[in-house]
């Protein structure tokens, strides 16, 4: 429900905001400008009135901005208190009362130090704990959060899906009323994130701001995007887009191609045609019969020829399976490609996923479409491909059957290790307790799709995480295992599993903590046993309680029989292991060297020699 209000106590109230907000945003403050041209008419009825007005007006470029609001509020508190004689014939309604806005107990430089953490979400991801939520809701930070809610940045959509998961709907209004109206460059970015999360709920408000051509274009585009979530918009989107021109008429085409609208069939079938690489978007997004028939005929072409860079009839030599997203009837697709270019028993041995690409298509799917038939089409592939298609098949399980995900699809270590360790990299927690699985696209890496998985990290990835079998002992691996590749991936399987250790640790919520930290001691000591490699180093001081005498030692002894530098010295440095334990160790080691000489060389007790320098020990 829109709200109005007198100019006057709008613009008495916008003066208030931006002087708790501070002076050195005055003059990004839009709704301190808008309330200022609002209040223009109203000045022509007195002349205090015309006075508060040209003070205000001149105070956005004044340069001692701190004391002419000063002198702006004086005078705007003067004049409330005459307002009893000043008669203002304009509709008034209360406002409704929002229990999300509360103000809190703050120093000033707490104030800043949250703004400037705010402002940092434009340009990287930032950790936002217990204390930033239960203090942003304060006006002062809050008007700060809504400045930066409009703008790109993989920081910016982290803070609103939290921000989302703490306080739920009390903030949509809110992020509807920091819809910037009078500014043209408008991303309307709050209306995509509200659409994301809400769906059609709000589709009236979406209908409102996409079918006023006075408001900004960005912001009319995103409300058309949103219009696709409802198919009752069909009609009006028809009429936008045979009304609309340029950027408004694509926006209104890309919708009614969401919801596969036969009014979108005739462009997408001559886009398809003359293909150019501005169509790319429209024949992704369209699951069509003009679209699927496109991407059916250019998944072969490619299949059979390759790409080629500036080809002109075949433009989408990049992400191209992308043409296969929103599609059901693709399975031949699927099933001619593996069969042109994969073999049934091959075993990978890339540190990361084959078939990323290959996988993304589904994995949008399930994060865009309810439809079971996406799911179904995964089930089909992976009962034929298990190799091939692990990773849609994981995501797939994650969402149906977490508490046996790992167990079901992780069959031989050696094949899907790096394909369930990088969907598990995507994990990532919200406030409310919640474990999300981040829409991990490797085209858009801003975009605010994820699935809410469970309260507390299942057993089963646990269990995956600490399996004891794919720890090898560093001396043994390379009897126990038949080539270099089979060494190399089995020591990748190891090392990342720490890595995701300390990404979990990172994430886990305090009620998971215990647990999480317990299974990734119970594995950095099996590790620093076995394969003392850089990423246990690093694990074990974050994980453990327990004496570290030894550790260094073993580091050392492996990291002299792997390399022929000592470079791992300065590696050691970093780890955090108390100090007296590596000078310890290094003491050790020095006399080992001197009893082998057969293990000891100028460079490997340079190596010792200098660490025990570094450590202040003497000799």
């Amino acid at each position: 429900m829109e709200v109005k209000t007198n100019p006057f106590y709008e613009l008495r109230n916008r003066l208030y905001a931006s002087a708790a907000a501070g002076c050195s945003l005055m003059a990004e403050d839009f709704r301190l400008k808008r309330a200022i041209e609002a209040f223009q008419p109203m000045s022509e009825a007195n002349k205090v009135f015309g006075k508060l007005y040209a003070m205000c007006n001149s105070l956005i470029s004044s340069e001692n901005k701190a004391a002419d609001i000063i002198d702006c509020i004086a005078l705007a508190d003067a004049l409330a208190v005459t307002q009893g004689t000043f008669s203002d014939d304009s509709e008034t309604s209360p406002a409704e009362p929002n229990d999300y806005i509360k103000p809190a107990r703050l120093t000033v430089n707490e104030i800043e130090e949250i703004k400037e953490k705010i402002r940092k979400t434009q340009y990287t991801q930032q950790v936002l704990d217990e204390r930033f939520f239960s203090k942003i809701t304060d006006p002062r930070l809050l008007s700060s959060l809504l400045e930066v809610a409009g703008k790109n940045g993989a920081g910016v959509v982290d803070m609103l899906i939290s921000l989302e998961s703490v306080y739920g709907e009390k903030i949509i209004p809110l992020l509807f009323d920091s819809l910037d109206l009078n500014e043209e460059k408008a991303t309307g970015n709050q209306i995509r994130f509200i659409s994301s999360v809400y769906r059609d709920k709000y589709n009236d408000k979406y209908i409102e701001l996409a079918e006023n051509e006075n408001n900004p274009q960005g912001i009319r585009i995103a409300a058309i995007e949103a219009m696709a979530y409802s198919t009752e918009n069909e009609e009006r989107l028809i009429t936008l887009y045979k009304i609309s021109k340029g950027k408004v008429k694509n926006a209104a085409l890309l919708s009614l191609a969401k919801m596969n609208s036969p009014a979108a069939e005739d462009p997408i079938r001559k886009m398809a045609e003359k293909p150019k690489k501005s169509n790319f978007e429209f024949l992704v997004a369209s699951g069509g019969e003009a679209a699927t028939e496109y991407a059916r005929k250019e998944l072969l072409y490619i299949m059979e020829n390759g790409t080629k860079d500036k080809d002109p009839e075949h433009p989408f030599w990049l992400g191209f399976f992308r043409l296969l997203d929103n599609k059901k009837d693709v399975e031949d697709i699927f099933v001619k490609w593996v069969d042109k270019h994969s073999d049934k028993d091959f075993v990978p041995y890339s540190k990361e996923p084959d078939y990323p690409s290959l996988n993304e298509p589904l994995i949008w799917n399930l994060f865009t479409h309810s439809d079971s038939s996406f799911r179904e089409l995964i089930r089909k592939l992976y009962s034929k491909y298990p190799i091939v298609f692990a990773l849609s098949a994981f995501v797939l399980e994650l969402n149906e059957a977490p508490e046996t995900a790992c167990k079901k699809i992780c069959t031989d270590h050696r094949i899907y290790d790096r394909d369930i360790i990088y969907i598990l990299r995507h994990l990532f927690s919200t406030p409310d307790g919640w474990y999300r699985l981040r829409h991990h696209s490797i085209y858009d890496k801003d975009d605010y799709k994820n699935i809410k998985l469970f309260t507390s990290i299942p057993d089963d990835i646990l269990n995956f995480m600490t399996d004891p079998i794919v720890v090898y002992d560093q001396k043994d691996m390379k009897k126990l295992l038949k080539t270099g590749k089979e060494c190399d991936i089995a020591a990748e399987n190891m090392k990342q599993r720490c890595t995701l250790f300390q990404h979990l640790l990172s994430i886990c919520p305090p009620s998971d903590k215990e647990r999480v930290r317990d299974a990734a001691e119970k594995f950095a000591w099996n590790m620093i046993r076995n394969y003392p490699c850089d990423e246990a180093m690093r694990l074990l001081p974050l994980v453990t309680d327990r004496p570290m005498e030894g550790i260094a030692f073993r580091y050392a002894m492996m990291s002299m029989e792997k390399y022929s530098s000592i470079t791992w010295i300065y590696y050691l440095r970093g780890f955090g292991l108390p100090e007296d334990a590596v000078a310890n160790d290094m003491k050790k080691m020095k006399k080992y060297l001197e009893e082998h000489p057969e293990f000891n060389n100028e460079i490997r007790m340079k190596a010792v020699t200098e660490l025990l320098r570094f450590y202040d020990v003497k000799e």
